[in-house]
């Protein structure tokens, strides 16, 4: 009875224009204190994997990991999670003003805290 039935509407499409470049892809790591350089226009949402507990930060944004009993946690700032394979860890992580750390263009200071072992950082720079 409703397949001769049709309707007017519109549709909108909300997505991203980015194409992420190849570097963005290579990973850093940090066993100490250090800079990363954003050479692209745009602020990136880098995935970080940590290893330990305490504290860091990038830029203005600390971040402090609880005591756990994983081996690492990943710290994804474009889905805005944290976990651990398939461990939800949002409830060990505490972020600046609930804000996950972006890369800035240009430099960006990563500095690591007393507990924090390694921080592996995939920038994921892009261009639109």
């Amino acid at each position: 009875e409703y397949a001769h039935s049709y309707a007017t509407f519109d549709i909108t499409f909300d997505c991203s224009a980015e194409r992420f470049l190849k570097t963005g892809e290579i990973q850093q790591t940090f066993t100490s204190s250090g800079n990363i350089t954003n050479s692209t226009s745009f602020d990136s949402r880098p995935q970080l994997i940590i290893t330990g507990s305490g504290s860091f930060s990038i830029g203005d944004i600390s971040v402090t990991i609880a005591s756990h009993s994983f081996s690492s946690i990943v710290l994804d700032s474009e889905i805005e999670d944290a976990y651990s394979g398939s461990n939800n860890c949002n409830g060990l992580v505490t972020l600046t003003n609930h804000t996950y750390p972006t890369l800035a263009p240009g430099s960006n200071t990563i500095t690591i805290g007393s507990g924090i072992s390694k921080i592996v950082v995939t920038p994921r720079w892009y261009l639109i």
